[in-house]
């Protein structure tokens, strides 16, 4: 892990879940749950992230008071306990779940199909992001956009299937998919489980 992450992830701590605690034997497994909760509830945060601040804050507990008792113990982030797993669809199954899939939820299917993008990426996508002149999408990928600031945004070309898709869609609102992403800013782990009814 990286001099910068971890400042970054200490900061974090330090940040919002010390909450008054000023020094490192004061925070209690409670405490500590109750940051990693926290955590969960960002939507910004995957199971991956999560495991290393913890990684990080319990190396910081054993390192600083060894002997003593580690409050990150045992601690996993519900994201992680939940997470089955990831697999590409076969072609088949896009297919089935395009045909069964309406309005927003069958553009999500089309941007995930033909981009690549991360869930995260996708649900958000904004019409300022569609270049249609460029045949283009311009994205900044939320999962690394704080370590990669000056970098320049994902240029991601619109497939015919895309395109013909965006068309469709009502440029009224800043979101290509304003259903969904208001379900993926509201709860995101609904979105996944919506797709799963699909």
């Amino acid at each position: 892990m990286g001099v910068y992450l971890c400042q970054s992830h200490w900061e974090r701590f330090t940040r919002t879940g010390a909450g008054g605690i000023r020094t490192l034997n004061a925070v209690t497994p409670e405490r500590a749950e109750q940051y990693v909760a926290g955590m969960d509830r960002d939507p910004g945060m995957s199971a991956g992230t999560i495991k290393k601040h913890i990684g990080l804050l319990h190396l910081v507990w054993g390192t600083l008071l060894p002997g003593s008792p580690n409050p990150w113990n045992g601690l996993r982030s519900a994201k992680a306990k939940t997470h089955r797993g990831a697999r590409r669809l076969t072609t088949e199954e896009c297919r089935a779940l395009y045909g069964a899939a309406a309005g927003d939820w069958r553009t999500l299917i089309v941007i995930g199909y033909t981009t690549g993008l991360r869930l995260v990426d996708a649900c958000l996508l904004e019409w300022s992001m569609v270049d249609d002149a460029a045949g283009i999408l311009l994205v900044k990928a939320r999962k690394t956009q704080r370590h990669t600031v000056n970098s320049p945004p994902l240029s991601i070309p619109v497939t015919d299937q895309l395109r013909s898709v965006l068309s469709t869609q009502d440029h009224a609102g800043a979101h290509v998919m304003p259903t969904v992403a208001a379900l993926y800013l509201r709860d995101a782990p609904a979105v996944s489980k919506h797709l799963g009814t699909i």
